[in-house]
């Protein structure tokens, strides 16, 4: 009925607008979710509940976690504060605190975006990154400056400042 829709409807509403914390994901802790890799390299994590090995091969790569294992690993903070791993959920970034670090990681994710922002973005951007994230970005912006595929010679003398770039 029209009736039924509408208290559904307010429902998502409210659910939309709900907070989330680890004691609430607790109550959830069974439900799968993706946590995919923003690391170039292998990443590596077995369950101690479950001794279930998971492993990433390169960025990009999905597995599939259950929350209770997902707020396992986060005792380890470098999967994903720093992070190696991005969990493809709003409810558990909510709970976690990952909103700032994960914005950061995504809008590096793709430089030809992020060469296109203000510098002071760039480098505010930047500067949140974990080193190993830094570290990353720098190798990618150095082959495409080297490659010529990033021609500003301001955003390019930024990027050598800010990354720590040298050319010999």
């Amino acid at each position: 009925t029209k009736k039924e829709e509408k208290v559904k409807t307010i429902q998502k509403v409210v659910n939309k607008n709900e907070k989330w914390n680890k004691a609430k994901l607790m109550k959830i802790k069974d439900e799968i979710i993706e946590v995919r890799s923003c690391y170039d390299g292998v990443v590596g994590y077995t369950s101690p509940k479950t001794n279930t090995n998971y492993k990433w091969i390169e960025k990009g790569d999905i597995e599939v976690l259950t929350i209770e294992e997902i707020l396992a690993m986060n005792t380890k903070k470098i999967y994903f504060q720093t992070p190696l791993l991005i969990v493809e959920d709003d409810r558990i970034i909510e709970a976690l605190g990952l909103k700032n670090i994960y914005e950061a990681v995504q809008k590096i994710e793709n430089i030809d975006e992020l060469i296109e922002m203000d510098l002071e973005d760039i480098e505010d951007i930047i500067g949140r990154l974990s080193n190993n994230h830094k570290i990353n970005l720098r190798d990618e912006v150095a082959k495409k400056i080297k490659n010529e595929e990033i021609r500003d010679y301001v955003v390019v003398q930024a990027l050598k400042r800010i990354l720590n770039i040298e050319f010999v």
